[in-house]
C-alpha cells in the first residue's frame, strides 16, 4: 500500500489534508480491487480458445488478391 508521502507526490499541488489523502488513496484501493475481482470472475467463465490460428492459415497471397 502506498505511504501518505507517496499519494502526495502523485497528488502534486492538490492541498488535502493527511485524513483526505489517506480516505482518497482507500477508495481507490476498494475501486481497483472490485474491478479485477469482477474482471477475474468473467475470466473464470471465458471458454479458453480450442485452437491458436497460424498465420498460415491466412497467408499474404490471399490478401492481396482480395485487393487489400
Amino acid at each position: 500500500m502506498l505511504s501518505t508521502d507517496e499519494c502526495r507526490e502523485h497528488l502534486a499541488d492538490i492541498p488535502l489534508t493527511d485524513a483526505q489523502v489517506e480516505r482518497l488513496r482507500d477508495a481507490l484501493y476498494a475501486l481497483v480491487e472490485n474491478v479485477l475481482d469482477d474482471y477475474i470472475k468473467k475470466a473464470d467463465t471465458v471458454e479458453p480458445c480450442k485452437k491458436q490460428l497460424s498465420t498460415a492459415e491466412y497467408p499474404l497471397s490471399d490478401k492481396r488478391q482480395k485487393g487489400t
